[in-house]
């Protein structure tokens, strides 16, 4: 794909993603771990709030997964819960 078919490809499901918020002294463990996936999987928000990046995925289990690695290996990272905590994993 394509730089610009990739962003086009994003915006159609950024509205239907799943986001999570995490603080911005962690993005460097957050960009590393963000490697390991298609380019078409995720974006990045810089700054959404104080101290905040955003992180949206186009899928519940990569989402379910990226919180995951948040609360077990940096547990101070997650400013809030993200809107899809407490549904079952799929």
């Amino acid at each position: 794909m394509t730089p610009i078919e990739i962003f086009e490809y994003k915006q159609r499901w950024k509205p239907d993603g799943f986001s999570v918020a995490f603080h911005s002294d962690w993005d460097i463990h957050v960009k590393a771990w963000l490697k390991q996936l298609d380019k078409t999987e995720w974006i990045w928000d810089n700054w959404t709030g104080v101290y905040e990046h955003t992180c949206y995925f186009e899928d519940l289990t990569v989402a379910q997964a990226f919180t995951k690695f948040l609360d077990e290996g940096h547990p101070r990272a997650r400013i809030k819960k993200a809107v899809f905590d407490g549904l079952p994993d799929k």
